[in-house]
């Protein structure tokens, strides 16, 4: 052989060599699931999978029906990058982040963070429910990048769920033709199946089926509430987490009926067909809802004058959802799983454009003379953030202090502390804002309108570091206590105690605001709210 000769087989050698490490992935990257194989990546210390498909798209004749199993594929799936987030109604920030991806309903994708190595035969999972008041959100947003908590050992789960109108929504034509199947709940519903998703398919991941913890802010903590209550749910996880959230813990909304003034999940879905003037025979306007756009729906939910259901949360439909979370818990029928819940000291912070409080006190059924007494003379501002507080933190008091009744662990927090460059600066912790330090992601924390960048301090990444390792702690034992936090003790029948994550270090607090609490209470015991 010459030298030409050699040299051209010895490129030819190489290149087919570069060709297999290519095309060969680590091992471990490629990984079976129902429906088909896919294809992770490998990012430094991590191994990513993303845009796997848990349920199939929610399109055609599957619109407004309970999630189907994913359609199978051939081949092996690239899930090296995430795929479509489900439709919104978005202001111009979020639509600069998310620019990168398309906007879809086949959006029903799970995403998975986990360790590269692990001498862990079986890890924790932590199954995270994106909050937005069940009208926003997407995986995709670098605010849940769960690199930080998949580090510690524990493989994190983010996926997509229907929002707005297309994950809520009833009309009296589809309640009959579907009378067999749960309704309205159709967000709630893809939860549900991407906890089946999980139970049976994260094994193959390296992932834990017997040890998976909801933790959810806002919205997502809602769902984790109303996920605790419903029987669906039986097995489906073991440990539950809910931030910073609210919820109408004895007077939900219902699918049917108008309730004390709320009306009712079909009442809605009658103005929207009236909306686009089909008012056809019943075997005719299911298809043509069926048929609206994406668009028509988005334009639709975005007028306030058209759509303004005050809340999303899940509604009573009688078959998924019996009664309300308040009767479950009270009841001793939750799941009886290890529970946190607790909120941020500035809740009111989501109703900072408001200029005064008669429309929350309407909405919370309470009198300007029982505001007064419970709270003082007080401006207008104060009452809204005071009112905001107490319906948050103590609607999440209330679940806990009935979940510990029935004999379970719970532990309750308060969340006061701001960066360090906020101190002075803002009224308290802003809505949801520990969930930037469970994700150590505070550099994604959102400055005023105008501002610069918010500067983090080393004390503030300490503090994040902790409040996270206390999160991935309890998913791993159960139990949020360990090295480096102070002793946080579990609410108990006889002890109403919560732990306060203040500025400089948590604090135990016991009897925390009392009398507005027990004004809350006697609200959620007598079936007001």
């Amino acid at each position: 052989m010459n030298s030409k000769t050699w040299s051209l087989a010895t490129a030819l050698i190489a290149a087919l060599a570069a060709l297999a490490c290519t095309a060969a992935p680590a091992p471990g990257l490629e990984v079976t699931v129902e429906g088909g194989t896919v294809r992770g990546m490998e990012r430094h210390d991590l191994r990513l999978f993303r845009n796997i498909p848990y349920a199939a798209a929610p399109v055609g004749a599957l619109r407004w029906r309970p999630p189907e199993a994913p359609k199978p594929w051939q081949g092996v799936r690239d899930a090296s990058d995430f795929g479509a987030y489900c439709p919104q109604n978005m202001g111009p920030d979020r639509a600069q982040e998310l620019a990168g991806y398309p906007m879809s309903e086949d959006c029903l994708t799970v995403n998975l963070w986990m360790p590269a190595k692990s001498t862990s035969r079986r890890l924790p999972v932590m199954v995270w429910l994106t909050p937005g008041a069940f009208r926003q959100g997407a995986p995709q947003m670098k605010r849940y990048d769960a690199s930080a908590l998949a580090r510690q050992g524990v493989i994190v789960v983010t996926f997509g769920y229907r929002l707005g109108i297309l994950g809520q929504f009833a009309h009296p034509a589809l309640s009959r033709a579907q009378s067999s199947e749960a309704l309205g709940n159709y967000g709630l519903m893809d939860m549900l199946a991407l906890l089946q998703w999980v139970k049976h398919n994260i094994a193959a991941f390296g992932g834990d089926p017997g040890n998976v913890t909801l933790f959810g802010m806002s919205s997502g903590g809602v769902a984790v509430n109303y996920l605790m209550s419903l029987q669906a749910s039986d097995g489906l996880f073991q440990k539950a987490i809910s931030e910073s959230s609210a919820i109408r813990v004895s007077a939900p909304r219902r699918l049917a009926e108008e309730v004390n003034g709320v009306k009712s999940l079909e009442a809605d879905g009658l103005a929207l067909a009236r909306h686009f003037g089909l008012d056809a025979a019943d075997d005719k306007i299911v298809p043509a809802l069926r048929a609206l756009s994406v668009d028509q729906i988005l334009e639709y939910q975005g007028n306030p004058r058209l759509f303004n259901p005050g809340s999303l949360n899940p509604v009573v439909d009688g078959r998924l959802i019996v009664s309300s979370v308040g009767d479950v818990f009270r009841a001793g029928r939750e799941q009886p799983v290890p529970y946190i819940s607790g909120a941020t000291t500035w809740e009111g912070s989501l109703l900072s454009f408001m200029p005064t409080a008669g429309p929350v006190l309407a909405q919370l059924n309470i009198s300007w003379a029982d505001a007064a007494r419970i709270y003082g003379e007080v401006d207008d501002r104060t009452l809204i953030n005071n009112l905001e507080f107490d319906l948050f933190f103590g609607s999440q008091r209330y679940l806990a202090k009935q979940h510990a009744k029935a004999g379970h662990p719970a532990w309750l927090y308060v969340f006061s502390r701001v960066l360090d460059a906020e101190r002075g600066k803002v009224p308290g912790a802003s809505h949801g804002a520990e969930a930037a330090y469970v994700f150590q992601v505070l550099d994604t924390i959102e400055p005023p309108a105008g501002a610069p960048a918010l500067a983090i301090s080393a004390a503030d990444h300490d503090y994040a570091r902790l409040i996270s390792s206390t999160w991935v702690r309890f998913a791993k034992r159960g139990d949020p206590n360990g090295s480096g936090l102070v002793e946080w003790p579990s609410f108990a029948r006889d002890r109403d105690v919560l732990l306060d994550f203040g500025q400089e270090k948590p604090v135990v607090r016991e009897n925390y605001e009392p009398v507005r609490m027990q004004y809350f209470e006697n609200l959620f015991e007598t079936g007001k709210m």
